[in-house]
């Protein structure tokens, strides 16, 4: 958990994920850092299982990096705690950015990609059953959606880009009762 409780290497790895192996050289250019604290973020990664060296793209100047997995999840006694707090401060900051990246360039977009955006909020009165079950069905519902490669994601379409699906669910900051 720890390992992922800073947003760079949350951007990092989502970068890893989206666009395939790089080298710490590539990220510190994409993220405007230098080599020597990306390489800090990306071994913190490796550390702890997130990422793994491209063996195949290495070389004795230059090391790849790539994500073995698509997805991380954790469960809820994972996210308890301290580092539990720290990884959904981070989490919920990048999600933020991505939010603002998006508004930033929404009148350059195409039109097309103009109509995905939505930003909608939904008012629900339910009850924590309620919510778990309606959190089970959205993730059930993307699951069909889901190309678990970027290899697959190409090859199942011309058409298909990547889609960033953010979800939340979570008690209304402003509601009295924190359930």
């Amino acid at each position: 958990m720890r390992a992922l409780a800073h947003p760079m290497r949350l951007r990092i790895l989502g970068h890893l994920r989206l666009h395939g192996p790089a080298t710490s050289s590539t990220l510190a250019r994409e993220f405007g850092m230098n080599s020597g604290a990306t390489s800090y973020h990306l071994r913190h990664l490796a550390n702890h299982g997130l990422i793994e060296e491209d063996a195949e793209r290495g070389s004795k100047r230059e090391r790849w990096w790539q994500a073995p997995h698509q997805s991380t999840y954790f469960d809820q006694e994972s996210l308890s705690g301290e580092s539990g707090e720290h990884f959904l401060r981070a989490l919920s900051q990048v999600h933020v950015e991505h939010i603002h990246h998006a508004a930033e360039r929404h009148v350059t977009m195409t039109t097309e990609s103009q109509g995905l955006l939505d930003l909608s909020d939904w008012m629900l009165n339910l009850t924590p059953e309620e919510a778990t079950s309606l959190g089970k069905e959205i993730a059930e519902l993307l699951g069909r959606y889901r190309r678990h490669t970027a290899d697959t994601a190409a090859s199942a379409s011309d058409e298909a880009h990547p889609i960033l699906v953010q979800l939340q669910i979570l008690p209304h900051p402003q509601s009295n009762n924190q359930a």
